[in-house]
Order: C-alpha cells, then sequence, then structure tokens
C-alpha cells in the first residue's frame, strides 16, 4: 500500500509540471500563436468618378499598425482592380517581435509610389477602429486626399 505523502508528492510533482508548461506556453507560445494567426482579410473599393483609378501604373499601400501606432506589417498591390480584395498574413510581418492583438490599418492608392507624400488626387482611407489579429471582412473605402 502507498504511503500518503508519496501520493501527495505525485500530484504535487504533477501540479508543478502544469504550472512549468502553461508559464512556457504562456512565454513562448504566445507570441508563435499571434505570428502564424496573423490574418487579415477583407476589400478595398473606391469612391465614384476618381481620376486615379482610370491611370496605370498605380499602386495600392496596405498598412497593418500595432497598439503602439508601429507599422509591423505591410502589403503593395500594383495596379489594383477596384472593388480589390486583400490579405495580410504572417508573410506580410516585417517586425515578428513587435506583433499584438490589436491593429489599425492604413490604405494608400496613388500614382508615384510613395506613402509619407501626398501629391494632388492621391487617395487614402485609415481605420481608425482596432482590427483583431484574425480579421475578416474588413472593408474601405478610398477617398481623395485633395
Amino acid at each position: 500500500m502507498k504511503s500518503f505523502f508519496s501520493v501527495l508528492l505525485r500530484k504535487r510533482f504533477w501540479f508543478i509540471i502544469l504550472l512549468a508548461f502553461a508559464f512556457f506556453m504562456w512565454k513562448f507560445g504566445r507570441p508563435v500563436i499571434l505570428f502564424m494567426g496573423f490574418n487579415i482579410s477583407g476589400t478595398v473599393s473606391i469612391e465614384k468618378n476618381s481620376k486615379l483609378s482610370k491611370k496605370t501604373n498605380t499602386i495600392l499601400h496596405i498598412v497593418a499598425k500595432n497598439e503602439n501606432g508601429i507599422p509591423i506589417a505591410g502589403k503593395k498591390i500594383y495596379n489594383p482592380k477596384f472593388p480589390q480584395p486583400y490579405t495580410l498574413n504572417f508573410e506580410n510581418i516585417f517586425y515578428k517581435d513587435l506583433i499584438t492583438k490589436n491593429y489599425t490599418l492604413d490604405f494608400y492608392f496613388n500614382d508615384h509610389g510613395e506613402i509619407g507624400s501626398s501629391g494632388h488626387g492621391d487617395m487614402f482611407a485609415v481605420r481608425k477602429d482596432t482590427v483583431p489579429f484574425w480579421g475578416k471582412g474588413i472593408n474601405v473605402t478610398l477617398r481623395t486626399k485633395n
């Protein structure tokens, strides 16, 4: 017959192993889950009667910023046809250490290829409300800056 203390030690041992595993998964598994689960998708449309939509050699930039406002993922779509579906996934992430649960999305559409400077007729959309890292059906409409 087993003694009471040996059974108690066995339960404590497995409890400690369970706690260590939970800590390990929280510390090291969470970033992996956020990285591999990153998948934001939707459709970008454009306001009617836009001159820029008829031009060739245009670029649609999609930028995802983390909760601190730091861009961590981005995608360029050359000569988009509107409504343009898009998907940002883990392949589009360029700062893997800065992944969070929620993001804001910025969309820029122009014919000069630069994000920081705005020209006449450039279009944009900024989604101020946050989007979770698994967001689906995030639809936006681009509007003229000037």
